[in-house]
């Protein structure tokens, strides 16, 4: 559900919304569904105009060699001057995915494609995040292509480095402050048998060169989760995320 108020919050009024997702609204709104089974891709990107009384689904022209149903939408990054930029995950059905970076146009009711990055295997998750610095320049961070390409003036320049000192793991997220300082946060899983005595590792890394170099800044300590016959599962808040503890009944 979606609610407005226009006094501070003492009173709100429902709006309607087409489908369920995080929202966010700079003059214009823009709407990224959830990835509810049965969604067509024409349904996955809304805008609004009229301050969320009324939707429309966006169709963002893909890549060469892809097609609307292979998208992943993420949230539309504002970018003053220009409105926003907004990055789609084009992959799967055995094509390699590439990270599409849109630039705003018509205050964000239109977009267009300025540039793509590689970021993955042909099939399964995306493990990699885009990053905008600024409404000209963007980065894309791949774990699975192990590079950082820097993307600068409006899409027509692409720097990319190797990564180097970044462990395996899933990329949590990323931030940059300027093409060269950055940070990224990798959970790192690590099992003793399938899917058993299984730890988890959360870790801070940074680079001053681009991405081509990253080394250790915080690390947590492990979280366990242990799995048996005569175990049920209790999670618990221990400065972890996702951490379970075994509790046998």
């Amino acid at each position: 559900m979606l609610f407005r108020t226009t006094d501070g919050g003492a009173r709100w009024q429902q709006l309607p919304i087409p489908v369920s997702g995080p929202v966010a609204f700079k003059r214009t709104g823009w709407l990224v569904c959830d990835g509810q089974p049965g969604t067509r891709p024409v349904d996955r990107f809304y805008v609004t105009t009229d301050g969320g009384q009324s939707w429309h689904p966006e169709t963002i022209t893909p890549p060469a060699g892809y097609r609307p149903g292979q998208a992943t939408y993420l949230m539309p990054t504002p970018t003053p001057p220009a409105a926003g930029v907004l990055t789609v995950a084009f992959g799967g059905s055995g094509t390699r995915a590439v990270m599409a970076i849109h630039q705003a146009a018509d205050r964000g009711t239109s977009w267009h494609l300025k540039a793509t990055g590689p970021m993955g295997r042909p099939g399964g998750d995306v493990n990699g995040q885009p990053v905008i610095i600024a409404h000209a320049t963007w980065l894309t961070v791949s774990m699975d292509t192990r590079q950082v390409v820097t993307v600068t003036a409006d899409g027509a320049r692409q720097s990319p480095a190797r990564i180097s000192g970044l462990p395996g793991g899933g990329l949590a997220g990323a931030s940059f402050t300027s093409t060269r300082s950055g940070w990224a946060v990798l959970n790192i899983d690590k099992c003793a048998g399938f899917k058993t005595d299984c730890t988890q590792t959360s870790a801070l890394y940074a680079t001053t060169d681009g991405g081509a170099h990253w080394t250790a800044t915080v690390r947590t300590r492990p979280c366990s989760a242990r799995r048996g016959a005569a175990a049920r599962l209790t999670a618990v808040s221990d400065g972890c995320n996702n951490r379970a503890r075994a509790a046998t009944s």
